[in-house]
């Protein structure tokens, strides 16, 4: 089974949740800005209604409300000093376990149902209307929203490579990420015992 949503989609998918807060560096904030301003000079796409007053981001660290273009647009920054796709992979992820978190806030049936009917022009799916639903009850009656409301994780991550398991290394003329088997080993134990809480690595 699939879902796919491209980039607009979700834009308008974080609209119809009215936003979300996101802790941000000034650096992001300043990009973010560019990045939108740069796009809409171009004629580029904007999912918001023509005369929507969109607010600059103020150029501070802190946590700021983004709407559905700032956010999308948070989530594909990938030109700061200093950084690479890996830290543009963990915006993505923040930002996908702060739209999880907001869904998760005092959802039930009725507001599942709108969400999913909301959702659905966005993206692409081969899941039926009620095997959605069926999968959005099993996370409302889990732990998930109970972890919520204690101020617990919603989800957990792992990325690869790990921080400080991976270095570079030229391949023809291009600098790429490089993992030794030493490093490999410690990440698969790592993503074992995660998913397991073992690992397997012994036995082989």
């Amino acid at each position: 089974h699939y879902v796919a949503i491209n980039f607009y989609g979700l834009a308008s998918i974080i609209d119809s949740l009215g936003g979300i807060d996101i802790e941000l560096t000034k650096q992001e904030a300043a990009a973010i800005n560019t990045y939108i301003k740069k796009n809409l000079k171009k004629g580029g796409y904007d999912n918001q209604e023509k005369g929507y007053d969109r607010q600059p981001l103020e150029r501070v660290n802190g946590v700021q409300h983004l709407d559905g273009m700032q956010a999308v647009t948070y989530g594909r920054i990938r030109n700061l000093k200093g950084q690479n796709d890996i830290n543009r992979n963990g915006r993505q992820r923040v930002l996908l376990e702060t739209m999880l978190a907001k869904v998760l806030q005092d959802m039930d049936l009725i507001k599942l149902m709108t969400l999913i009917e909301t959702a659905l022009p966005y993206g692409y799916t081969n899941l039926t209307i009620d095997e959605l639903l069926t999968l959005g009850l099993s996370v409302l009656s889990g732990s998930a929203v109970q972890n919520l409301a204690a101020g617990g994780e919603v989800v957990q991550q792992f990325g690869i490579p790990m921080e400080k398991e991976y270095g570079y290394r030229e391949f023809e003329g291009n600098s790429l990420i490089y993992i030794s088997e030493r490093r490999m080993n410690t990440t698969l134990t790592a993503l074992q015992t995660l998913i397991y809480g073992e690992t397997f690595l012994d036995e082989q």
